[in-house]
């Protein structure tokens, strides 16, 4: 249910997409609603990445701490966060 207390039923699940954030990859799982002509609004549904990433939300400075395994890191600032978030393309 969305906050106007409309709702809309699910067309499927896309299971590890990989999304790239600056030089990681992390793969998410999206689920896919049949929207009304919203091209400009990004909606994604369902999505545990920050968990999966094992990220920590550091309020007072407003960075997420993302900590992927032993050899990659990345600490994003808010502004940062809006120009390098990506998804790579599909591959078919």
């Amino acid at each position: 249910m969305f906050g106007d207390a409309s709702s809309k039923a699910p067309l499927g699940i896309v299971m590890d997409f990989p999304l790239r954030i600056g030089e990681c990859t992390i793969p998410i799982d999206l689920t896919v609603l049949d929207m009304v002509d919203e091209k400009d609004v990004p909606l994604i549904l369902g999505t545990p990445f920050l968990t999966t990433v094992g990220a920590s939300i550091d309020f007072h400075t407003k960075k997420v701490i993302c900590t992927m395994s032993t050899a990659k890191s990345l600490t994003l600032s808010r502004h940062q966060a809006l120009n390098i978030v990506e998804p790579l393309p599909l591959s078919r």
